[in-house]
């Protein structure tokens, strides 16, 4: 029931980014609450990963001190599709500065090889820059497809691997191909 008020509600123009008294949008709730399907409509009718409430902190802040691994891809891959490179950013940052080790398990336990804190940090790096959605692809493909060459770039430069195969068995490199 609420997931089909809000569509309505963004169908009938609702202000998607309008703040609360905590100066808070409706997408920093959803990331607090750790709500996904929200968070996905949200972002799909332009939901700003920029806003600040009035402690200065945008909802990729909301999601993280939960480890919700969910709602970080969510926004990782949003982030990507979009070619937003400072929120693309802002998450790799939050995620080395503020999630311990526990909750990288989640995000790919074989990449963990503790052989000091850079490995550390650049494993974590990959694990994240490599992260797959339900259709196995990775933000660099989403980044590929949606031709945004600035977030491409960026994800190499933070270790993306592109021979990365989706469920269709295409690379980032297919992407390009068939997209010209």
């Amino acid at each position: 029931g609420h997931l089909d008020a809000m569509r309505l509600l963004l169908q009938s123009r609702a202000s998607v980014d309008l703040a609360d008294r905590a100066n808070e949008t409706p997408l920093m709730v959803a990331a607090r609450e750790n709500m996904l399907e929200p968070s996905a409509i949200l972002l799909s009718c332009g939901a700003s990963l920029h806003a600040t409430d009035r402690d200065g902190r945008t909802a990729i802040h909301h999601c993280i001190p939960g480890h919700t691994t969910n709602l970080t891809h969510l926004f990782w891959f949003s982030a990507a599709s979009k070619g937003d490179v400072p929120a693309l950013r802002r998450l790799l940052g939050q995620q080395i500065g503020s999630v311990g080790d526990e909750g990288w398990k989640e995000l790919g336990r074989a990449l963990y090889q503790p052989q000091g804190q850079d490995q550390l940090k650049l494993n974590k790096h990959r694990t994240l820059c490599n992260a797959t959605d339900a259709l196995g692809c990775t933000a660099l493909s989403r980044a590929v497809q949606a031709d945004q060459l600035a977030a491409v770039s960026y994800l190499l430069s933070q270790a993306a691997d592109p021979g990365i195969s989706d469920s269709a068995r295409e690379t980032p490199l297919h992407h390009a191909a068939r997209l010209g």
